[in-house]
């Protein structure tokens, strides 16, 4: 499918008009992403499917070029509006968006060729911009979910793996055969920057391959973890809990933070906080009692299986 008017005006308007293209090469690389976006929907029409992702991109990058092509066609025409509020030459003004080119061509058709610049030029492109849209509706049942493999897929190297005995997924080994640092978090969410916080219980011991080891360790913490919580459900249950300490989020500028705040015992939100605590508390010990059957199990049917070490 080719889009000659389309084309013409992107490439004409190097700097881009309204704020989707970057200067000198932004339309340029719009004009190659609608051209690679169209052969694909093509390609995939003649395939018979395509993947929900690939669909979104190429979507995505047709309604920016067509977008862009709308605003510069009827660019040198804006300045003296006559016309109603309801009247649809309007649509030379306010552009459509891509989804709605067809009932903006529907409307404009009937002005074609009686004397309006602004109508004769953006006529062209929104004839192009429908055959797009038909092609995109074209393909919508024959969306498939997902992420379209990778062709060049490479496998991950396995070697020097054995199974956490913890968390049961399988991570590297160090040279002495224990597991490596795995099962944590970057501080502040900012992804490769920050520090590690926390890490699985397995790390520095065998894996489950070589060792139950680490198992029977976890096994000691969860039933020392499990004793604590029902203390603390008991307490929360006694009715001896005077005050509770909680963070309310306020305000600040155009921010917010958290501010410490104690709540008193006979004080509006104590009981409901209280409420709160102890459900948690339930769900605390609920979650400690499943870990615990699991770890059990796990040291139950434990045998030594070095062939699993890759």
């Amino acid at each position: 499918m080719d889009t000659p008017t389309i084309d013409r005006l992107l490439a004409g308007n190097a700097e881009g008009s309204n704020g989707f293209t970057t200067p000198d090469r932004g339309n340029t690389r719009l004009l190659k992403l609608l051209h690679e976006s169209v052969k694909g929907m093509e390609q995939a029409l003649t395939a018979g499917v395509i993947y929900n992702t690939e669909y979104k991109d190429a979507y995505g990058y047709m309604s920016r070029a067509v977008e862009e092509a709308l605003e510069q066609s009827t660019a040198p025409f804006r300045g003296d509006v006559t016309w109603e509020q309801n009247d649809p030459r309007w649509y030379t003004i306010y552009r459509p968006g891509f989804a709605n080119v067809g009932g903006a061509l529907k409307k404009l058709l009937k002005f074609k060729g009686k004397g309006e610049p602004s109508v004769d030029a953006i006529i062209p492109v929104l004839e192009e911009s429908l055959r797009l849209l038909e092609l995109t509706k074209k393909l919508r049942p024959l969306i498939k979910k997902g992420r379209k493999p990778n062709p060049n897929y490479v496998p991950p190297d396995l070697t020097n793996t054995a199974t956490c005995a913890i968390c049961q997924n399988r991570q590297k080994l160090s040279k002495d055969k224990t597991m490596v640092d795995h099962g944590f978090k970057i501080s502040d969410g900012l992804h490769y920057y920050g520090a590690r916080v926390g890490h699985c219980f397995g790390v520095n011991y065998q894996p489950y391959e070589l060792s139950s080891e680490a198992n029977k360790k976890f096994l000691v913490y969860l039933q020392g973890e499990l004793t604590r919580s029902k203390e603390h459900l008991s307490v929360l249950k006694s009715g001896t809990v005077e005050e509770l300490h909680i963070l309310v989020r306020v305000r600040e500028g155009f921010s917010h933070r958290d501010e410490p705040k104690t709540l008193h015992k006979g004080e509006p939100g104590f009981d409901r906080e209280l409420e709160r605590r102890v459900y948690s508390a339930g769900q605390q010990i609920y979650y400690l009692e499943s870990d615990i059957k699991g770890q059990e199990q796990l040291i139950q049917d434990w045998k030594p299986n070095p062939q699993g070490v890759l």
